[in-house]
């Protein structure tokens, strides 16, 4: 597993004081080298209908 893509991954959900609330930024280069290592994806809104 791709160590700079993981520490991305916990820092954009977790923090010293547990998970983080929302909104979560999913953009930018970092978020962009997570996603190219296969630990992040762009966010989808799934509806009960």
């Amino acid at each position: 597993m791709d160590k700079k893509a993981k520490k991305i991954l916990m820092n954009t959900f977790w923090s010293s004081s547990g998970w983080k609330g929302r909104p979560y930024i999913f953009a930018g280069e970092d978020f962009l080298y997570a996603k190219s290592k296969g630990l992040m994806f762009d966010p989808i809104t799934i509806t009960h209908d």
